[in-house]
This record gives structure tokens, sequence and C-alpha cells, in this order.
């Protein structure tokens, strides 16, 4: 990493996936690009993530069904989102925003918006790993969906339909068939639906340090430092203030993961950003004979077949960036693992805490503010962080350039709050 020494025409601040890819776009497009983190690119959120490309999910959080179902979320035994008590107040005026956004006029916005991202994520996703040389990490060959309960299949049926509504393609398949695409899977299922447009990569930290390695070799420069201030200069441009010194850029855009409201704030923007607790276990032991990714729908997990082993991952929690990991949550990981995967050898297994950047109304910040010339946001993808990178840095790219970007930007823009 060079010395916080030079100024540049952009600084990208997040070295995540996020801020990783607008900054390779932004190179590959002839600009002078500075990329800042307090951490080594790719460690934050991005190195732990579920290396799904989850084009499938089109339907924000933030819905009237979870509304209708969050007495039985919130205190379930098996629930798969946890408030923490101590943070429950704090976290509340975030709730009523996302209570606000599952309102029925608002969630429909919300699905068009995230479903306008999706339908190109996919083919962007392929064009960002080609530009990085990283596209031997990319399989876009589908995953499973497993049905473990027959009373699910009802609801099954009327999600794929919705889907479908949506341009999302499912096929069902009956057990038998499951057990031949993935044998080392329970055989006590109902069956899966199977997503033949969605993928995974092989190591999602790979992927950041081929984003990186691409960066560097366009011109690109990283600089490790923790920005704590952001000043705006006269008559333009930015100066970046942080514990190692400071880096003078013409513009900016805010890519810091779960962190990006601090400095947003700084330029007069509000972003009711929380910090959503992820965790995941790698069991290295595995030997693959599941080649796609497989998700429970009664588990609300997903594993994903790595070429470390085998990762699952699951959970919503709210309990702030400070907090350590709750091991109660990674033991519940490794039982539905195990579950699962009934021969799987947990010997030597690992285990994550990230925090995944989310707003109440589950969608991304992408694009400018009218309150600061020259400022820009890409933040807040949830648990589409890697699903996202490849369209939100194309229309990162036209956006600065002043073009047209694949996508409109408005349901996205960080003034909506």
């Amino acid at each position: 990493m060079n010395a916080p020494s030079e100024d540049a025409e952009i600084a990208v601040v997040g070295a995540g996936v996020i801020g990783l890819a607008c900054a390779l776009r932004l190179a590959h497009d002839g600009a002078d690009v500075v990329l800042i983190d307090r951490d080594a690119p790719g460690r934050g959120c991005s190195f732990g993530n579920a290396a799904h490309i989850a084009t499938e999910l089109v339907f924000p959080l933030a819905s009237p069904q979870t509304l209708l179902s969050a007495p039985g979320l919130v205190c379930g035994s098996n629930s798969p989102l946890r408030i923490d008590p101590a943070y429950g107040l704090k976290a509340a005026p975030w709730l009523l925003r996302f209570a606000k956004s599952a309102l029925p006029h608002n969630y429909k916005r919300g699905v068009a918006a995230l479903s306008s991202l999706q339908s190109i994520a996919g083919e962007e996703t392929r064009n960002l790993l080609q530009s990085a040389n990283a596209e031997s990490l990319l399989r876009m060959d589908g995953h499973l969906m497993l049905v473990e309960d027959a009373r699910s299949l009802r609801r099954i049926e009327r999600l794929r339909q919705e889907e479908k509504k949506h341009g999302v393609l499912s096929e069902w398949m009956e057990p038998a068939d499951v057990a031949g695409l993935a044998p080392d899977l329970t055989g006590d299922i109902a069956g899966a639906v199977f997503y033949p447009e969605t993928g995974h990569v092989l190591n999602p930290y790979s992927v950041c340090l081929k984003l990186l390695e691409a960066f560097e070799q366009a011109g690109g420069c990283v600089i490790k430092n923790e920005i704590d201030q952001i000043k705006t200069l006269t008559p333009a441009g930015f100066a970046f203030e942080g514990a190692s010194g400071s880096v003078k850029a013409d513009k900016v855009i805010i890519a810091a993961g779960a962190w990006s409201h601090r400095l947003a704030k700084q330029l007069g923007c509000n972003a009711p950003l929380e910090a959503e607790r992820g965790y995941h276990v790698t069991a290295p032991a595995y030997q693959p004979k599941m080649t796609k990714p497989v998700s429970s729908f009664e588990r609300n997990v997903i594993m994903t077949p790595l070429d470390e082993g085998l990762r699952i991952t699951g959970f919503v929690e709210l309990a702030g960036l400070e907090k350590p990991a709750r091991q109660k949550n990674i033991e519940k990981l490794k039982s539905h693992m195990q579950a699962l995967t009934p021969h799987l050898d947990l010997a030597g297994a690992t285990s994550w805490l990230g925090h995944r950047p989310t707003l109440p109304d589950y969608l991304p910040v992408i694009g400018a503010t009218r309150k600061c010339n020259n400022a820009f946001f890409a933040f807040g993808h949830q648990h589409l962080g890697l699903t996202l990178a490849g369209v939100t840095a194309a229309m990162m790219g036209d956006i600065i350039k002043g073009k047209t970007p694949p996508v409109d930007p408005a349901p996205f823009s960080i003034d909506r709050f």
C-alpha cells in the first residue's frame, strides 16, 4: 500500500467489494483514483459473505409479510432475526422507518427499484470479474433452495409465481432429483426450487484481491488510513483527514459500508444506516460433492461450496458495531450445517462475524446528492454487496462522467431520506 502523499481526481473511501468495484471501473475509464480504507482491502464485510450471486432476491425484507410475521421473527426460538435487548432503544428509529418502508405502497416501489438492479446484476458481475481477470472464480450455474417441510409447499408456489412476475426463473425439483445433484444433502426434504440464473464465487476474498490487483495495475493508488473528517474545500474538492495524514481529491465516493453514514453526515446527508450483524461458519474438511449453493427455505441459511471448504451463513442481528460475536449464533449455524449435510466433518471449522450496511427500505444508496457538489455514495447494499457490486460500479462510472447510467438512480438517492 502507498503512503498518503498524493492528491487525486477521485477518492473512494472504503475498500470492500463495492469500493473496489467502483474504483476499478473509474481507473479503467482513465480517472486518477485513490482508494482509502482503515483496513486492508476486502477485509471487512466482503471477506466473509455467502459468496452467492443472489440475483433472485428482488423482494426487500421491508415488506408487509415481514410486518405480519414480526412477533414470531423476533420472539421465536429458531428465528433468524435477533434484536439485542440493550440495543433495542437505539435501533427504534431505524425500526420505525423499516415499518414505514414495509407499507404496501412503499414496498411496491422497493420491489420495482431492487428488480431494476437485479435485472442486469448477473451480466454486470461477469463484466466486473472479466475486467479484473477473475472470471475463473465465477460460477453462474444456479443454486438450490431446499424445502424441508411439505407444509411449506403452498407458500413456495406463491413465492415462485411472484418471482416470475419480476423475471426470476425457477424450476421445481423432486427429492430424487435433488439427491442426484447434491448427494451430500439430507434426504429428508419435500423437494427444492432450482434457480438457474444465480451463481456463486469460489472465494469472495479472492475476488476482492483480484479487483485490488487490477486497480493497482490500472494506476490506482491505495492508502491505509482511517478517515475521521472530511473537509469541503473552496472553491471545490475535499480534504480527507485521518490518523495517517491527509489526502485531497476533487470528487469523493463514500463506500465505507456500515460506517458510511458517519462520513455522509459530514457532507450534509442523513443516512439512517444500521449494521446487520451476519455470521458464517466454514468447514475446511469438506470434500466437494456439492457444486452449487444450497439454501433452506425454513432455516433461512445458505451453504456455499468454496475453494476453502463449505460455508454456511445466516442470521440478522441488530446489536451495533461494537458488541462481540454471539457464540449461540455460531453454534446454531453449526447445527443447521450438520442437519443439512449429515456426514459433514466440522473438524477445524472457523467462524466469523461481519457488519452488513442496511438502510430501512433495504435499498442501497447509489449516486449523487443535491446537498454537496462532487460527492457521491455507494453503500447500504445489505446482503447483496457481492451481487450488486458490478451494477453499482457501472452506474457510478456513468454518473460521475455525466452519462445516463444503465439503471435509473433516482430510487437510490441519498436525498430520499
